[in-house]
């Protein structure tokens, strides 16, 4: 029995701090707005305009989208003192949004994404054997 009151006592004290820290989450933005979610239907409301999506397109790039954004912000609080990490843990990231860009979009919506490619740069001329 008292083994059952002191688990029960554990579970009850979880629980308030859980809710307590959720309290202190919502009083960072007292006007209960998620950036993230603004962040996210920021960037699929561009990428529409940008790249003519479907609806279906539209739909799954933003939980993408919404994903990428929160993971970024998790990153950038996470390794804040690590800049190097960070930009390692950000261009992972950036990697793994790009592969499931490219199983939503076509290839054509893929290039218009991804801008202008640089030009290569020129190679060094070999003729007559010098160089």
């Amino acid at each position: 029995m008292k083994a059952f009151f002191l688990t029960l006592l554990f579970i009850a004290s979880l629980g308030l701090a859980a809710q307590a820290q959720k309290q202190e989450y919502h009083a960072e933005r007292p006007d209960g707005i998620d950036l993230t979610v603004v962040q996210a239907e920021a960037l699929t409301r561009q990428m529409t305009a940008q790249l003519h999506l479907n609806e279906g397109q539209i739909a799954r790039l933003y939980k993408v989208n919404s994903i990428k954004v929160a993971q970024a912000d998790e990153i950038q609080w996470q390794y804040h003192q690590n800049p190097v990490r960070m930009q390692q843990a950000l261009s992972e990231l950036q990697s793994h949004y790009d592969a499931e860009c490219s199983r939503i979009l076509t290839p054509t919506q893929l290039s218009l994404l991804r801008g202008p490619q640089p030009a290569p740069a020129p190679q060094p001329d070999t003729e007559g054997g010098l160089g």
